[in-house]
């Protein structure tokens, strides 16, 4: 060994006051009886100063036959440099390559650290994207009550596991554990036949944060075998109190993350916090909850899930006999998950007490699916670009669907099945292809109120708002239903079986066949008639029937089509819902009706507001 050249000041701001103070007890022990000098006396007045410190390496360390009391041996090996000290009443402890190391002579050697502070670096951990750092990274987590630094590196790691909850598969967070990833790091698996894997476990712990601005990677590309679907970046069961925040999680080949139970039923995983995580490429789920409660998963991603179902960017979905209830899911990005954005999945257990706010979802599939759920609030979310449908509820009850934008669906906007008790209120939804809202099986006492429907319907039979089979004891109130613009302007003319449109008018003929001229204004206003012929040159519409007053150089019109009916109750098997107050100007292509398609037993209509 040689000395170091560090002065007194440089040594004390080197280790830290913790440093400090052990290391002068340390000088001072079996000084008090008057066999030697004081640590004072020995910094100050002479000799000892100069073996204050001492520059070595692990492997002269571990050599090291005749360790001194007091002295400071700096390790010197890159990745593991930092200050030990002898501690002659330690007899027990084994090495860990990190904070103990243990000489051929029997002598411990204790790191000093400040606040249980670890680097991964310290035990072995390569970094290299080639070597196995499985171990020393749990060298490092240890026993827990410890804070794990990994520094930049590509640390690959052993993940495979056979069966749910295994201790030894990945890296295994202890309890009052925080692992922090640093930006520039990486915890990748290592290929595997397996199909099950754990990168990071959190196991029937307590206080744990997984953290750091760095990314935790899947094998999917990698993986050599077919099966399963259950390889994951972060497992927690049966785990308390548990913050995964800050991190990139990609390319699993199940889950970014699963939160469920450890061992029995009744051990489920509770108060499990996701803020800012980034889920991408990931094979079955960005996140699923099997049994859990009080989660809350904030300002995070969840992209690209493809290929194993469900392929939703989050999923609730108990395991058998089990539970997922007061879970919270706000201020998330949802876009480009090949199932959907977020589903609910009653039927092997119980879910209940779900928000899910202010989120954002873009297609191609952004749908929201509940099944066998019960007391959700649907709020705040911005959806566009759904297939088929944007939001999905069966067999379920109390919901609140609030405020919500829903856009640019190629089918039904929002499709209540076999529901009750179903708050849709104050929503926008804006080209929807086919129903905007449906109630359909015994969907009852539901209440559609104060929504925003416009540019929506297609084909010349579909209706904005659709009762069908047994919806029943239902209110449709105070809502906006408007079809498709097409053009509007002042006509130039007319005669009691055509219009003369303006001069911007389509120059193509037959370019509004089949659609609706609603007179908005001067002359004849408050009709509306179907084009049955366009001439493009002569900007004149040919209309069926004739019209009442005839429209003249004083008529505003408008131009529209889509939806046959705005608000329709298909059948007599429907029975006593409310359609009151609703806004229906533009609600129906049909020139006679109302808007109002009335087929139900024992329906109250009364104060809609139509052109008739």
């Amino acid at each position: 060994m040689k000395m170091a050249n560090l002065t007194r000041r440089n040594l004390l701001a080197a280790i830290g006051a913790t440093g400090a103070a052990t290391l002068f007890y340390k000088a001072s022990v079996g000084m008090t009886s008057g066999a030697g000098q004081s640590v004072l006396h020995a910094t100050y007045g002479g000799g000892f100063a100069s073996k204050l410190c001492v520059s070595t390496t692990v492997s002269e360390l571990r050599a090291e036959t005749s360790p001194e009391e007091g002295v400071a041996y700096y390790v010197t090996d890159p990745g593991k440099e930092g200050f030990f000290v002898y501690d002659p009443s330690d007899l027990s402890s084994p090495d860990n390559t990190g904070t103990v190391l243990v000489s051929t002579s029997g002598a411990r050697f204790k790191r000093i650290v400040e606040q249980s502070f670890v680097n991964v670096k310290w035990f072995g951990a390569a970094g290299d994207g080639v070597t196995d750092d499985t171990a020393a990274i749990n060298a490092a987590v240890g026993d827990g009550n410890v804070t794990v630094y990994i520094p930049e590196g590509t640390y690959m790691i052993r993940a495979d596991a056979t069966s749910v909850g295994q201790l030894n598969a990945g890296i295994q967070a202890k309890d009052n554990t925080t692992i922090v990833i640093s930006p520039s790091a990486i915890l990748k698996a290592l290929p595997s036949t397996t199909p099950r894997y754990t990168i990071i476990n959190i196991f029937g712990k307590t206080n744990v944060t997984i953290e750091g601005g760095g990314k935790i990677l899947g094998e999917r590309n990698e993986h050599t075998g077919t099966t399963g679907q259950w390889g994951y970046g972060i497992a927690i069961g049966g785990s308390d109190r548990v913050l995964v925040r800050d991190l990139y999680i990609a390319d699993c080949w199940g889950d970014a993350s699963v939160v469920g139970y450890y061992m029995t039923q009744s051990n489920a995983a509770r108060n499990i916090t996701f803020q800012n995580v980034y889920c991408d490429n990931n094979r079955r789920q960005g996140i699923s909850v099997t049994c859990a409660e009080n989660v809350r998963i904030e300002s995070s991603t969840f992209v690209n899930t493809h290929g194993h179902d469900p392929q939703f960017g989050i999923d609730l979905e108990p395991d058998p006999g089990s539970y997922v209830r007061y879970v919270t899911v706000t201020n998330c990005l949802f876009e480009n998950n090949t199932g959907g954005s977020f589903t609910m999945n009653g039927t092997l257990g119980t879910v209940e007490y779900v928000e899910f706010i202010g989120n954002t979802l873009n297609g191609p599939a952004s749908r929201i699916n509940g099944l066998l759920t019960q007391n959700v609030a649907l709020k705040g979310n911005i959806m566009s670009d759904s297939i088929n449908r944007a939001v999905w509820i069966s067999k379920s009850t109390y919901y609140s669907i609030e405020g919500n934008l829903i856009r640019d669906c190629n089918g039904i906007g929002i499709w209540l099945e076999n529901a009750s008790s179903i708050s849709i209120t104050n929503n926008h939804l804006y080209n929807i292809a086919t129903n905007t809202i449906r109630l359909s099986g015994a969907s009852n006492y539901c209440l559609v109120a104060n929504n925003v429907i416009e540019e929506s319907g297609s084909a010349a039979s579909s209706t904005s708002v659709m009762l069908v089979d047994s919806a029943s004891f239902n209110t449709i109130q105070g809502n906006t239903v408007q079809n498709r613009f097409k053009h509007a302007g002042v006509a130039k003319g007319g005669t009691t079986a055509s219009i003369v449109l303006d001069d911007n008018a389509s120059a193509t003929s037959g370019e509004y066949n089949t659609m609706t001229v609603y007179l908005v204004g001067g002359t004849g206003a408050g009709q509306k008639r179907k084009i049955s012929s366009y001439d493009g040159t002569t900007k004149t519409a040919v209309c069926t029937p004739a019209w009442t007053v005839a429209p003249d150089a004083s008529s505003e019109f408008e131009i529209r089509y889509g939806p046959m009916d705005g608000i329709r109750v298909h059948s007599p098997q429907s029975k006593y819902n409310v359609i009151h107050n609703n806004q229906l100007l533009f609600g129906t292509t049909l020139y006679d009706s109302n808007g109002i398609a009335d087929l139900g037993t024992g329906t109250s209509v009364l104060g809609n507001v139509s052109l008739e």
